[in-house]
């Protein structure tokens, strides 16, 4: 139990250590100079400094909108430390508070694989590649929920990963699964664990299993309601995601609209979205019938979107931080470019309209040639090489891990845990493909390290074996 314990504390100074040097001193090496607050950081405090200074919740002065677009579980994280510290040092002290939550975060991943695999050396070799994990650590000092909104959901994990099933823990996981979305919407796919072991569980009957399903939407619903009931005081509208023109002045429905139709024919749209924003005009490639028979509603879309799309126009003029949004032809953008998607699917061959999604697919799994550049990763193109293949090998890795125990383990429990876990993963992947079509590293951290969490299944048998043939060598010699 002492062993166990100094290897813990090891491991959680370990951990610290290379987040905290990370943030404070190497981060330059990677990003090219010293970054806390980048792209979304402000949008995550600006709704809470509002709240604080004026009294409401509300990220843009000009946009309804802004009022519901970041739920609130980062933003409060954010002004308790704002208060707390000032302003002058915010962008350190979350740095430092992410560091520590990102330490604990391994410590976590220690206890769920032990409690689920039932063996300490392949937790702490799992810990030990999740401590060094380099998507992880990257997130670690950005103003960004990635970092809190992973400690949640081990946390969640975690006291799933209890073989004894208790409504104590079933009340936390619900109300765990409510911060979480709170954190970020999407993240809430996590609620498949629970509610997987809840459902295959063996030892619960069907009327415990129908009170501990009970429980867990009730805690869920009970942390969700004062945000959803704020926002129907607030609108009149029931609102537990954000709307559709997102709330940001420069990503208004126009935007969105145009976007949803031109990931059907490619799953990154950005050189898309920059040709509409400065020639009025746009070329896709894949679907030739179909571009055939609506070429000219496509232009005409199109063109309507340059000359008076409010987000294609504020990206071309720049409108100042103190103006309000320019007056625009949004809603006949979006009917146009709605009404241009329904027919696509209406149109399109099931498999030939898949065909956008299998790609995203592939390069949301292998990363094969996708580069998060809004983060200005490393000119280093050995170093991104290095980590995206090592990214492919703890998958690899943790897959074969869950492989091993859902056909080797004997033990019921054992197989529903990593089951949930597994599911929860392939859900979020597909979720990203279909869904989102495209997604950056960060999105993917969580079901990476759900699949990672079980990396260190194999080695630690490799390991073993190894050990005991070379016991076997030196008593032979001996």
């Amino acid at each position: 139990m002492k062993k166990e314990r100094n290897f813990l504390i090891m491991l959680f100074i370990a951990a610290l250590t290379i987040r905290l040097l990370f943030s404070f001193y190497l981060q330059q090496f990677y990003f090219g100079h010293f970054e806390f607050k980048y792209a979304d950081g402000p949008q995550y405090l600006n709704p809470v400094i509002n709240l604080i200074n004026n009294g409401e919740y509300r990220g843009d002065a000009f946009l309804d909108d802004s009022r519901y677009f970041r739920p609130p579980v980062y933003p409060f994280f954010l002004g308790i430390i704002y208060l707390v510290f000032s302003a002058a040092n915010l962008d350190y002290v979350v740095a430092g508070i992410q560091c520590l939550l990102g330490a604990f975060s391994v410590i976590l991943v220690y206890y769920i694989v032990c409690n689920i695999s039932e063996r300490k050396k392949t937790a702490l070799i799992s810990g030990i590649i999740i401590a060094l994990y380099p998507f992880a650590i990257l997130w670690t000092p950005l103003m960004y929920t990635e970092t809190v909104q992973l400690f949640l959901i081990l946390s969640m994990i975690y006291l799933a990963s209890n073989k004894k099933i208790s409504i104590k823990s079933t009340i936390m996981q619900g109300a765990l699964v409510g911060l979480i979305l709170l954190t970020k919407q999407y993240m809430a796919l996590v609620i498949i664990i629970p509610l997987y072991i809840i459902l295959f569980t063996a030892t619960l009957t069907f009327k415990k299993k129908v009170i501990h399903l009970c429980t867990l939407m009730f805690s869920f619903i009970l942390v969700l309601s004062p945000w959803v009931l704020r926002n129907y005081m607030s609108s009149g509208k029931v609102i537990v995601f954000f709307g559709k023109t997102s709330g940001l002045r420069y990503a208004l429905d126009d935007a969105v609209a145009f976007g949803q139709f031109a990931n059907k024919f490619d799953e990154n749209t950005t050189e898309y979205i920059k040709s509409v924003v400065e020639t009025g005009s746009v070329k896709f490639v894949k679907h030739p019938v179909f571009l055939a028979a609506h070429r000219k509603d496509i232009d005409a879309a199109t063109k309507l979107a340059y000359q008076c799309g409010g987000s294609f126009l504020e990206a071309r003029q720049h409108t100042l931080p103190g103006q309000p949004p320019y007056r625009n032809c949004n809603q006949e953008v979006v009917r146009k470019f709605d009404r241009l998607s329904q027919q696509f699917w209406q149109e399109v061959p099931f498999w030939e309209s898949m065909e956008t999604r299998i790609d995203a697919l592939w390069k949301i799994v292998s990363k094969s040639d996708l580069v998060n550049k809004n983060l200005r990763m490393s000119k280093n193109d050995l170093l991104k090489y290095g980590l995206f293949k090592y990214r492919i090998l703890l998958l690899v890795l943790g897959f074969a891990g869950m492989l091993n125990l859902l056909l080797r383990e004997k033990q019921h429990q054992q197989k529903v845990l990593t089951a949930s876990i597994l599911i929860t993963a392939i859900s979020f992947y597909m979720f990203f493909c279909l869904i989102l079509v495209s997604a950056e590293m960060r999105y993917l951290l969580t079901p990476d390290l759900l699949i990672s969490l079980f990396s260190g299944v194999i080695p630690a048998e490799l390991f073993g074996k190894i050990s005991q043939r070379l016991k076997i060598c030196i008593n032979n010699v001996t």
